[in-house]
């Protein structure tokens, strides 16, 4: 089993690259006929996801265009992907709502592992109706300002 790069999946998605995508689809092509054996992260495919739809590069896809070009290789049998029982509802939610893909992994997550709530002050997490919300609404104790301090966090200059 070989680690599948996000930059191989890139290359196939957008063919941008002649002598690259030819050589990442032919990868895919493998992995689909069960020829190679693939392993992948959620930091790898967040990372995709990040890439194609980034207006800092000339890609910039549409959340339904890299649901259209991941989704499929993420389900292939040969391709192995830490909880891949949820990339497909990941990528529903993420052509759903206008939150990033990683809040869409950790709604799905936090569901999934059965946990009461999310922690945060990204307001995208209220899209989730299966998330209870928490609000940090008080700063941080004066126990936490003396370490954050003493370590050099907590502070802006």
């Amino acid at each position: 089993m070989e680690f599948i790069d996000s930059g191989i999946f890139v290359r196939h998605i957008t063919g941008d690259h002649p002598a690259h995508s030819f050589r990442a689809t032919r990868v895919f092509d493998e992995v689909a006929r069960g020829v190679r054996e693939g392993f992948s992260t959620i930091v790898a495919i967040a990372e995709v996801v990040y890439v194609l739809s980034s207006v800092a590069n000339s890609y910039r896809l549409s959340r339904e265009q890299i649901r259209g070009a991941a989704l499929p290789l993420l389900l292939l049998d040969h391709l192995h992907l830490e909880r891949k029982q949820m990339i497909a509802e990941v990528f529903d939610w993420y052509t759903r709502t206008p939150a990033d893909f990683v809040d869409c992994y950790h709604a799905v997550l936090a569901r999934v592992q059965g946990l009461t709530g999310i922690v945060t002050f990204d307001a995208h997490v209220r899209l989730f109706p299966f998330v209870q919300t928490r609000q940090v609404l008080n700063g941080p104790s004066k126990a936490y300002r003396r370490h954050a301090v003493s370590y050099g966090g907590g502070r802006r200059d």
